[in-house]
């Protein structure tokens, strides 16, 4: 009997055992569990912060373009504005031109008609 009380309480002391490393074993595994659940929260913030620095590259490089494309039509409307203002100087100089000769048209049209007034005058006299 005491053989049967030996390895009773063999058997006792080792299932204890093994209970309590069971509950150290579970213990340690929800400390284990948290810290998996907190590397892999962080490992999916750092995936996020990895695909949005990608798209701020992206759009970095997008940005850069269009400001390139709208240096360019800048520089453009640049030459347009100058080629206008020449124009717009031509324009000015050919209605002053335009003013003069009517000008001179209208004062040569003036001495015709007082011409031809003058040899009415003769003609009838």
């Amino acid at each position: 009997m005491d053989r049967i009380k030996g390895i009773t309480e063999a058997r006792r002391a080792a299932l204890a055992l093994a209970t309590k490393r069971a509950a150290e074993a579970e213990q340690a595994a929800k400390v284990k569990e948290s810290l998996l659940k907190e590397r892999t929260k962080q490992a999916t913030d750092l995936q996020n912060r990895v695909e949005l620095t990608r798209q701020s590259n992206r759009l970095m490089k997008d940005l850069l373009q269009a400001l390139q494309k709208l240096d360019e039509a800048k520089k453009k409307l640049d030459a347009a504005t100058e080629k206008s203002k020449i124009f717009e100087i031509k324009q000015q100089e050919l209605h002053d031109q335009a003013d003069s000769f009517e000008s001179k048209f209208q004062e040569s049209k003036k001495k015709y008609n007082q011409l031809v007034l003058e040899l009415d005058n003769l003609s009838i006299n």
